[in-house]
């Protein structure tokens, strides 16, 4: 007996052809989605790249005025970039704006600066626990806007931090006293004197400004003060962790014959002359500055 031989329906054939098609269909949709996928990526690869080579041309110009042989301080000519928004000339169609704004920086541990800043002899700080180290003039925060199109989705915005760059002082060790200078007060106007005579319980503040041997100052200087041992007068001097550039001087000496005992304390006045003393490293050299001899009343 012979198999009867079949044909295909028109019914089928016209479902293998919608099956067909809507495959077509949804692969045509898959295959341009992944292409605009692919673009947007690429786009943004590209911009990731703008913005890279602005923060390095920013770097590059501020290692070329603000280092060693530049012409500028620290906080000097970023307004060449600030609020500025040009189009990129290798990158048609890429726009890129830039801010640049000063950031402070704190030391993240005011214990560590209680103990780096006191006198060696006493916890002569003030009693502040939020006291901590800030650098103020040591870096600013660039932000870079790569824009190549309207919408919030065709745009990318990179941050960074610029250091003050790491400059050759150019000190050496027998002139390295001269990279400091000291100003004074007594309660009004800063001199470069000190005054001759310090009454009793009086206060001196004391500000040391660090200078590399081009005349450009250093800052954001950590600097250590402390009373000369070999003086014959003696009194307290305050540290300031956050502005590490000053010291304040008490003529007076507080005596505590029992820590664990309050309202002991006693007020010596031990009259003779003082000379502080202000010390800075820098770059491996240390710069020593004295005060010339201050007598104190009694």
């Amino acid at each position: 007996m012979r198999r009867e031989e079949r044909g295909v329906s028109l019914a089928e054939a016209i479902i293998a052809c919608f099956i067909l098609a809507f495959a077509m269909l949804v692969s045509g949709a898959l295959y341009h989605t992944a292409l605009q996928h692919s673009v947007r990526i690429d786009r943004k690869q590209r911009a990731a790249r703008v913005a890279e080579q602005q923060v390095e041309r920013i770097r590059s110009w501020s290692r070329a005025n603000h280092g060693t042989n530049g012409t500028l301080n620290f906080t000097e000519g970023w307004e060449t970039f600030d609020g500025v928004t040009e189009d990129d000339p290798r990158n048609p169609g890429y726009t890129v704006n830039t801010k640049i704004e000063p950031r402070d920086l704190f030391s993240p541990s005011s214990e560590f600066e209680r103990i780096n800043f006191a006198a060696l002899e006493d916890d002569n700080i003030p009693d502040d626990s939020t006291q901590q180290r800030q650098l103020g003039d040591s870096t600013y925060l660039v932000t870079v806007t790569v824009s190549w199109g309207v919408s919030a989705a065709e745009r990318l915005v990179t941050r960074t931090l610029l250091a003050d760059p790491v400059r050759d002082h150019g000190w050496n060790a027998n002139d390295a006293a001269k990279a400091i200078s000291l100003k004074y007060s007594t309660g009004g106007s800063w001199s470069d004197s000190p005054p001759a005579f310090l009454a009793k319980n009086a206060t001196l503040n004391v500000r040391a400004n660090v200078e590399d041997r081009n005349g450009e100052t250093v800052e954001n200087s950590v600097v250590t003060w402390y009373i000369d041992p070999d003086c014959t007068g003696k009194g307290t001097i305050v540290s300031f962790p956050n502005q590490p550039e000053r010291a304040r001087f008490i003529n007076e000496v507080i005596v505590d014959p029992n820590p664990d005992v309050s309202g002991d304390e006693l007020t010596v006045l031990t009259g003779g002359q003082v000379v502080l003393v202000s010390r800075v490293r820098l770059g491996g050299v240390e710069a020593v500055q004295k005060t010339p001899p201050i007598t104190l009343g009694e």
